[in-house]
C-alpha cells in the first residue's frame, strides 16, 4: 500500500470532517451485521448523505449464510459496495467513508495484518478499489452509524423471513 493511500485511511479517528475529504458534502456510512441464529446470516448496508443529512443513495444486501460468515465479512462487503458506487459515480470527489468496525479500517489501512483466509480476498478488493477513488475511510462509534445499522438489520430480518419461507 502506498503512503498516500495510508494517509487517506484514518484508523482510530471518527466523526465527519476528517482530513482532505472534510470539506466535501458527501459522507457514506457502512455497516456489517451478523447473527448466528437463522443459519448464520451476514448482512450489510451503506448510506450516502449530503451536507444537510439527506440521503443521496443507499444499498444493502446479504453477504452470505453459514460457515465463514461474520460481521467483518459483511463490513468488508459494505465498504466494497460503497467504494464501487463511489468509483462509478464520484471517483474524483473527496468522500468521507465511515464504518464502525475498527478491524476493517485498520486492515485496509495496513496497520493490522489481514490473516483470516475468508477476509483476504475482500481486503484485497477494498484496497484495490479505494486506491482508485478519493474516499477517506475512518472508524466511527456505532452510535453515530444509525442509518446504516438500521438498513443492515432490515436486510437481516428480510433474509431471515426468506429462510423461513423456503
Amino acid at each position: 500500500m502506498n503512503l498516500e493511500l495510508k494517509r487517506r485511511i484514518q484508523p482510530g479517528l471518527f466523526g465527519i470532517g476528517l482530513g482532505a475529504a472534510g470539506n466535501n458534502n458527501v459522507t457514506i456510512s457502512c455497516d456489517g451485521y451478523y447473527k448466528a441464529s437463522g443459519g448464520g446470516i451476514a448482512t450489510w448496508a451503506w448510506v450516502a448523505v449530503d451536507a444537510n443529512g439527506d440521503t443521496i443513495e443507499s444499498n444493502r444486501g446479504c453477504a452470505g449464510r453459514g460457515e465463514g460468515m461474520s460481521h467483518f465479512v459483511a463490513g468488508y462487503v459494505a465498504v466494497i459496495d460503497a467504494l464501487s458506487w463511489i468509483q462509478a459515480n464520484e471517483p474524483d470527489t473527496p468522500i468521507n467513508l465511515h464504518i464502525d468496525l475498527e478491524l476493517v479500517v485498520e486492515q485496509i489501512a495496513g496497520t493490522m495484518n489481514c490473516a483470516a483466509a475468508n477476509l483476504r480476498p475482500l481486503h484485497e478488493d477494498a484496497v484495490g478499489i479505494i486506491g482508485t477513488t478519493k474516499a477517506e475511510l475512518s472508524w466511527i462509534p456505532g452510535a453515530l452509524n444509525k442509518r446504516a445499522k438500521a438498513l443492515s438489520r432490515l436486510e437481516y430480518q428480510e433474509q431471515l423471513a426468506k429462510g423461513r419461507l423456503q
